[in-house]
């Protein structure tokens, strides 16, 4: 399925509908110039070639459908119905299509005159979770014109299908990843799926479930329209109106909205405290801890060992508490905030900076030991003079991009994409003699032992592949980016 589609304006709509509706009346047309050919086929025609002409008829209704979802029509602006002389969003088009008509050259009675048509309606989903639209082609029989020009309908042929629908119903912009569930944000509400036994599916229950289901919006979301997401092991968190919003496992107060209970529905995380009166514009999820960033300054909350956050303490909190700035920080802007597994990273002025569990240098400050206050990430070495724009912490390394991609930590799996196994305390480049090869990356996620990057709208991934998450269609590890099978065009 597409991950992204702009929405449809009625102007756009207009735009690209007329070669559509072209295209559409084709699929029509393909019968009926077979009719021209001679007088003796026309007629030899029956009933039954008539509903194989309404069949078509729904065909091409099923293909004008296709092209309006491709152009962004989703299921809040879905019309009641859509036919041939309607744009996607059901307006009327500027100029009327002409009714299909064609002469048979038939002398008996059966009138030789038609039209055929398509209507389209309104999708709905059922007990299967997959939305279906109810399309129905016609085909009417003509008379003659009278005196005046006009045609009256005679007799109608219909058929129908309930056709699935073959593309995004909404405009997705992110997903993120949790341990054994996912969650998708599509035009502002959030959707969730898989394991829900802490309640990270949001759904105000803990049953789980194989399709996306949404997220509750009856309590603390009502009315909101959620912007960004992130989500880690067992919860999630949800940025809208400057504010978060979390469920999931609280265990260790990482909800935190000042108790430790488990929510299978959203709750506000606390801002009466360092929060209050800050506009929050980024949220991102640890394992078992959450932090925000709000003007510019990065604050978290939850499970704290290893000082992941990063407010020079080992003591976890239910509410969120400022990261220190005292140190490396001071002075400097953050604009980019992410969470590993038990440690957090930041980008301040163009530099990464990181804080908490550090067994496997995946802190990049040429070091093993933990840090409970944020350190810079090493720039004299193969990052010096390079700025920084991306980041995507895994469970025991890290990787960034800075025009190419560069990682540090462990690297039993191949996870650091370098084309061996060595563990680094360092940054050190991905690899780019292989599928990499004069690609230019626009974005880094980071999965638990193996990365990602999206170079020229491909996805590249390295590093465990026990279970074929490289999705390179084969289960060996590998330490250089291999190309994901592009199953769109195989």
């Amino acid at each position: 399925m597409k991950q992204q589609i702009n929405k449809t304006t009625n102007k756009q709509s207009a735009f690209v509908l007329p070669t559509v509706l072209v295209l559409s009346v084709v699929l029509l047309s393909l019968g009926l110039s077979v009719f021209q050919l001679t007088s003796s086929i026309a007629r030899s025609l029956t009933d039954q070639y008539w509903q194989r002409l309404a069949r078509q008829a729904t065909q091409a209704g099923v293909s004008y459908m296709s092209a309006c979802v491709d152009q962004g029509l989703s299921s809040s602006t879905w019309p009641v119905s859509i036919t041939q002389d309607n744009t996607c969003l059901g307006v009327p088009l500027g100029t009327p299509q002409p009714s299909i008509y064609t002469n048979t050259g038939d002398a008996n009675p059966v009138p030789n005159p038609f039209q055929a048509r398509f209507t389209i309606y309104k999708p709905t989903t059922g007990a299967d979770g997959i939305p279906k639209a109810r399309v129905v082609g016609a085909v009417d029989i003509l008379s003659s014109p009278n005196g005046i020009g006009v045609r009256t309908t005679i007799k109608t042929y219909t058929y129908e299908m309930m056709s699935i629908i073959n593309g995004p119903m909404q405009t997705v912009s992110q997903v993120v990843r949790g341990r054994y569930n996912t969650c998708a944000l599509a035009d502002g509400q959030a959707y969730c799926w898989g394991l829900n036994d802490y309640g990270q599916l949001g759904t105000g229950n803990n049953n789980n479930s194989i399709i996306p289901v949404a997220v509750s919006t009856s309590g603390v979301l009502s009315g909101k329209f959620i912007i960004q997401m992130s989500g880690n092991y067992w919860h999630n968190c949800a940025l809208a109106s400057g504010q978060v919003y979390c469920w999931g496992s609280n265990v260790h107060g990482q909800l935190g909205n000042s108790n430790n209970t488990n929510s299978s529905s959203p709750v506000a995380v606390t801002t009466s405290g360092v929060l209050s009166g800050k506009f929050v514009t980024q949220v991102a999820v640890g394992a078992e801890h959450s932090c925000a960033l709000a003007n510019g300054q990065a604050f978290c909350w939850g499970y704290n060992p290893e000082g992941q956050l990063g407010n020079n303490s080992t003591t976890y909190t239910n509410v969120p508490v400022a990261v220190t700035t005292s140190g490396v920080l001071s002075g400097k802007v953050i604009t980019k905030i992410a969470g590993g597994y038990y440690h957090t990273c930041v980008i301040a002025s163009g530099q990464a900076f990181c804080w908490g569990f550090n067994g496997s240098g995946q802190l990049g400050n040429n070091s093993i030991n933990n840090s409970s206050t944020p350190v810079a990430v090493d720039t004299s070495g193969i990052l010096s003079g390079k700025s920084i724009t991306d980041l995507a912490p895994g469970r025991n390394h890290t990787c960034s991009l800075a025009g190419q991609a560069y990682c540090w930590g462990l690297n039993d799996s191949g996870q650091l994409g370098t084309g061996n196994n060595s563990n680094s305390l360092l940054p050190v480049a991905v690899t780019t003699s292989g599928a990499l090869s004069d690609k230019v990356i626009t974005q880094l996620v980071g999965g638990y032992y193996h990365t990602c990057a999206i170079a020229l709208s491909q996805s590249y991934c390295w590093g465990l592949n026990d279970n074929g998450q490289l999705g390179n269609n084969a289960t060996a590890n590998s330490n250089a980016p291999v190309e994901t099978f592009d199953y769109f065009s195989n």
